[in-house]
């Protein structure tokens, strides 16, 4: 679903918990849910219907909490026998002294595989069919009003039920097509200084971690994770906000299944690339983006992507790739900025077109 193109989009409900107050003028922040069908096509998918919703709220009674909780759900059943669930959430304990945010998902789906490496031939790709439960979990205590530190926690069990004969993955000498069971934890941080979690206009977001893949947790594989994901944000004139982004995943190990490879692609990271149709162990990508307000509840956006991939770190920008793009985007709670978002992004002999709730970073 986060690389296909949506042939509608119909909000079908937006109701408040708490009613907003009758001025207009004035907004005022109350627990919200938000919900609407979905439906889209793609080649390995054909049609989906679906649903995505979010759940937006605060602690009862606790005027401390700057920033609100949100769970969200995204749900579809493709007519080639798939399924997705996914929430995606962070919640926010009472006084801000502990957050917790991940996402909770089972997927029954295909997906495209192009090999691994910036070598392998343009019009390469293979699907193949697998079913995983995915749990990633960060907890994380507040230890200063913008800086928190705790644990996060990775699971995932990766079946695979298809392969194309003749093809990569049916060969069986890539790390994770016969048994894929990864569990890893290790310590995160993160340091907090936007004005909104949903559509900052000013501030800075660092997130950090290192993960350790074991077999005392029960991982099939061992292997060490490193990622940075860094977001700063500048006010411009009017309502206008510029918005980057540097991403690091950097992969320790010499046998990594292959969907757990830094990714390049996706509707966040490097919009206009099929997620993972670059894939290896080092991974850094850059975004700009330009946001500014059209009318009411519509605004829009205009974004540039750089991102590389490659087996060694020293070398992982010997071989960059770009991207650009435009989007409209509808915001469905106007007190906390909570955004739709329609992304369509263009590559190198690529492109993506994204729909889904909250910004890319």
């Amino acid at each position: 679903m986060k690389q296909s193109f949506y042939l509608l989009l119909l909000i079908a409900y937006t109701g408040y918990i708490y009613a907003q107050n009758a001025d207009s003028n004035k907004v005022i922040k109350r627990n919200k849910i938000s919900g609407f069908p979905v439906a889209y096509y793609s080649p390995e998918t054909k049609l989906a219907l679906g649903v995505l919703g979010a759940y937006t709220f605060y602690n009862k009674n606790d005027s401390t909490q700057k920033y609100p909780s949100q769970v969200q759900m995204g749900a579809a059943y493709t007519f080639n026998n798939q399924l997705l669930i996914y929430f995606p959430f962070r919640v926010y304990s009472r006084q801000n002294n502990f957050t917790i945010y991940g996402e909770a998902g089972y997927y029954k789906y295909s997906y495209y595989f192009y090999g691994i490496g910036n070598n392998q031939p343009d019009d390469y790709k293979e699907l193949y069919k697998v079913n995983f439960p995915r749990i990633r979990i960060s907890v994380l205590k507040k230890l200063t009003p913008k800086l928190y530190a705790g644990i996060r926690y990775w699971l995932e069990d990766y079946k695979i039920k298809d392969t194309e004969p003749g093809k990569q993955l049916a060969s069986g000498t890539i790390a994770g097509t016969n048994k894929n069971f990864i569990a890893g934890i290790g310590p995160a941080v993160s340091f907090d200084t936007r004005d909104n979690i949903f559509y900052p206009s000013h501030g800075y977001y660092i997130d950090a971690s290192l993960q350790f893949y074991r077999s005392l947790l029960g991982s099939d594989f061992k292997y060490n994770r490193y990622n940075v994901d860094a977001s700063i944000y500048f006010a411009g004139h009017g309502q206008s906000v510029y918005a980057f982004n540097v991403f690091c995943d950097f992969l320790d190990g010499s046998n990594i299944p292959f969907n757990q490879l830094a990714l390049l692609g996706g509707n966040k990271k490097m919009r206009g690339y099929y997620e993972g149709r670059y894939r290896d162990k080092n991974l850094v990508t850059f975004a700009g983006e330009y946001r500014f307000h059209i009318y009411k509840r519509f605004g829009a956006v205009a974004f540039v992507n750089a991102g590389a991939t490659n087996n060694q770190l020293v070398h992982v920008t010997d071989y960059i790739l770009t991207s650009a793009g435009i989007g409209a985007r509808y915001a469905i709670n106007k007190a906390e900025k909570l955004n739709i978002r329609l992304d369509a992004a263009f590559g190198h002999r690529s492109s993506g077109y994204y729909f889904t709730i909250g910004e890319a970073f």
